[in-house]
């Protein structure tokens, strides 16, 4: 019978197999082995900066966030898959080709829609070829107050600051934070679509889609 040994952080683990002994402690130890301390025994801190030690750290935009509006928007009601778009984008975690470059040997950081570089703001606010989504969108869902400028509305997005908001009169039953999200959604889920299915990017299709939303949200909020 051979009896081979196997290593674990426990200790050695026998199985009796057929006959003599093969030993595979060493070949383990040096294989799970990092920097003198076991893969196995790593928490979930180490073993990210053990696979990320070669590629470079995401910076995250230094926010200030109001206590009392960060209070309200966890209070807000939206999907699971929106609030978690929303925390991503906060802590600039949302996969945009700047994020990825270096993680993914992308061959550049460009956008294909433009050709500037796909940062986070400019995925999803500032690209010049969507700014038609948004004045569409705001044309219908808010008042106008000043002209619309996307780089304002990243910032106010990223300090969730909607003071300057003000939703059009309506039948329908939603909060400034469930406006936006809708758009920001709608955006993400049309350049996934493009990305993974091969979907155009139509324009006047995410603004549909955006305004589907809303009216969803609107029928749960209704529910209540």
């Amino acid at each position: 019978m051979i009896n081979v040994s196997l290593s674990s952080p426990a200790g050695p683990i026998s199985r009796t197999d057929f006959s003599d002994c093969v030993d595979f402690s060493p070949y383990l130890c040096h294989k799970l082995n990092y920097q003198g301390s076991m893969v196995l025994t790593m928490n979930n801190s180490q073993l990210r900066d053990m696979y990320m030690k070669d590629h470079p750290k995401i910076s995250r935009p230094q926010v200030d966030i109001v206590k009392l509006t960060m209070t309200s928007f966890l209070r807000t009601q939206m999907p699971s898959a929106a609030r978690n778009l929303w925390f991503r984008l906060i802590h600039n975690k949302v996969s945009s080709k700047a994020n990825l470059a270096h993680i993914l040997r992308l061959p550049d950081e460009m956008c294909i829609f433009c050709g500037m570089r796909e940062t986070t703001s400019h995925m999803l606010f500032t690209c010049p070829t969507h700014f038609e989504i948004w004045r569409n969108y705001f044309s219908l869902v808010f008042i106008p107050t000043e002209p619309l400028e996307m780089g304002k509305v990243y910032e106010d997005v990223m300090t969730l600051n909607f003071t300057n908001y003000r939703l059009l009169d309506s039948p329908l039953r939603v909060s400034v934070f469930e406006a936006i999200t809708c758009v920001i959604t709608a955006i993400w889920r049309a350049k996934w679509r493009n990305h993974f299915d091969l979907v155009d990017f139509d324009n006047q299709s995410v603004v549909d889609r955006a305004m589907i939303n809303l009216r969803h949200i609107s029928a749960l909020n209704f529910c209540k």
